[in-house]
């Protein structure tokens, strides 16, 4: 028992040593982030062409799309930056066993903020998008894909990815 003991807090130590000053490491781009909606030199790599293919769009369309997403990305800039400092300084009050947990909170709520209004700004450029789509293409677009605006450069919560997959076949009954 007390050799299980021993080797168990070895483990945690282990990961607790290593994992701890990674977790603190502000996130870097990647180089080449791949075949997303931040792949390319534009940030907007073949994931709108992608969609583009998928929905039947044509070029005015996709170039309303992309002009639409470019005018997002534009607006929200400092709003973006913003949410990455608050999240680099929570993560430092995290960290800082002086911070009160007031501080703590705080500073949380801040960051709801922002991404609430980043939220609403993006629903309101998809809601324009909706407009440059036809009924069919709009009812070809998959479950949760934001029509490439509701992400930016960069890993995000929605890279993409859900406007290239094909849907889940429906079970059989």
């Amino acid at each position: 028992m007390r050799r299980i003991l021993g080797i168990m807090a070895v483990v945690i130590t282990t990961c607790l040593i290593t994992g701890v000053p990674l977790w603190g490491q502000p996130a870097e781009p990647s180089p080449d982030p791949g075949p997303s909606w931040a792949g390319g030199p534009d940030g907007d790599g073949r994931g709108l062409s992608g969609l583009a293919a998928r929905l039947g769009l044509s070029a005015e369309q996709e170039n309303a799309l992309r002009a639409l997403r470019k005018a997002f990305l534009e607006e929200t800039a400092d709003e973006r930056e913003g949410l990455r400092k608050k999240r680099q300084e929570l993560d430092d009050l995290f960290r800082n066993p002086t911070s009160k947990d007031e501080e703590i909170a705080a500073r949380e709520k801040e960051l709801s903020a922002l991404r609430d209004l980043i939220a609403q700004k993006a629903s309101e450029y998809r809601l324009k998008a909706r407009k440059i789509l036809t009924p069919e293409q709009l009812a070809k677009v998959p479950p949760g894909c934001p029509l490439g605006l509701g992400m930016g450069p960069g890993p995000g919560r929605r890279h993409g990815g859900t406007c290239l997959r094909e849907p889940p076949e429906a079970p059989p009954l």
